[in-house]
């Protein structure tokens, strides 16, 4: 694998540097404007999009789920409520480095946001638990006059990923 890599750099210095930043470390040629894991060197990161959620209401609950993998413990992640219905994740997902060169990686890493409008007002005594690399969220639905407005931080329990 360093024989693979030493290869390619040598590549991208014979080359030029424009061709070798099209052609990433995995040298796999992509479409302009797409981002294809290595660029240069650095792995791509979530920070445009933020992360991948699903949300789902119940009859008492708005449930949040956020793709987030490899979160070293809570401090990585940080959940606040904006407003009565505004939610807004930041995390930092830290880079890993395997012992190969990576040919193809769509994870993103490193810092990222994102700002959801939920569905249903909810109050700020929300549950959190991150297992397997999602992050879910629970928020009791608010009823009107139930006091949902006002902005608050959830705390994220280290429980196993």
């Amino acid at each position: 694998m360093q024989r693979i890599a030493e290869q390619l750099e040598a590549l991208g210095d014979a080359f030029g540097e424009e061709l070798f930043r099209e052609l990433g470390r995995a040298g796999t040629p992509r479409p302009k404007g797409q981002s294809g894991g290595r660029i240069g060197g650095r792995a791509r990161t979530g920070a445009a999009a933020g992360p991948p959620l699903d949300i789902y209401v119940t009859p008492s609950e708005v449930v949040v789920e956020a793709i987030l993998p490899g979160l070293g413990g809570p401090h990585q992640v940080t959940v606040s409520l904006a407003g009565p219905a505004e939610l807004l994740i930041e995390a930092f997902l830290p880079d890993r480095l395997p012992d190969g060169l990576y040919i193809q990686r769509e994870r993103f890493v490193g810092y990222c946001v994102r700002m959801v409008t939920l569905p249903a007002t909810v109050l700020p005594a929300a549950s959190a638990r991150y297992r397997h690399g999602i992050l879910q969220l629970r928020f009791p639905r608010a009823t009107p006059g139930s006091g949902g407005e006002g902005v608050a931080v959830l705390h994220v329990p280290p429980t196993g990923g």
